[in-house]
Parts: structure tokens; C-alpha cells; sequence
């Protein structure tokens, strides 16, 4: 795309925007690039594609958040349950081995 923009003239160059728009010359540079800033200059442009630019970051992450499901509520003894369990899993293992090797 930067090959076209070459070509037609639309390419926006981040030092065009240094010292008039810092901000934009920021998301020129680092952020993800977009469609939009071939929009900035040349011969269609279009009003709206600075604050497209900036805000690009929310319209990415935006459809990504999942909801909050609030506070999950646990029962008040299941740690106390699996570390049971857990305990007597543990119990059983050391068992099995000191018997399987007593019969080595």
C-alpha cells in the first residue's frame, strides 16, 4: 500500500506532523497502521481521519474485552475439601511405592 500511496501522493511522512501534531506523529510511527492515514493528505481527504487514527486502539480492543461476570462465589469448604483429597491422593501414592518396592 505504501507503494501506491508513493505513487498517488498520499503518503503521510511522520516528520510532516512533529512539531504541528505530536500526537499523530506518535500513532504514524508506532502504532498499527491503517488504511486511514492514506486519508490524511492528497487527493481525497478526509476530516475524520486523525481522530480514526488515535483512536484506533479502542476500536481494537473494544470488541476484545469480555464482560464481567462479578464475584465468583466459592464454597466456603472446598479448599478444605481438595486439599483432603489432595492429602489422602498423596497418602495413597507413597503406600503403593513403599509396597511395590518391598516386593522388589
Amino acid at each position: 500500500m505504501d507503494e501506491l500511496a508513493d505513487i498517488i501522493g498520499c503518503k503521510p511522512s511522520p516528520l510532516n506532523y512533529i512539531f504541528t501534531d505530536p500526537k499523530l506523529a506518535y500513532a504514524l510511527s508506532f502504532k498499527p497502521n491503517a488504511s486511514y492515514v492514506y486519508r490524511l493528505s492528497g487527493i481525497h481527504q478526509w476530516k475524520g481521519a486523525r481522530h480514526a487514527i488515535l483512536n484506533m486502539d479502542f476500536r481494537i480492543d473494544k470488541p476484545l474485552r469480555i464482560r464481567n461476570p462479578g464475584v465468583i462465589r466459592v464454597d466456603a469448604f472446598h479448599n478444605i475439601k481438595m486439599s483432603l483429597v489432595f492429602t489422602v491422593i498423596t497418602v495413597v501414592a507413597v503406600l503403593f511405592c513403599f509396597i511395590f518396592t518391598s516386593l522388589l
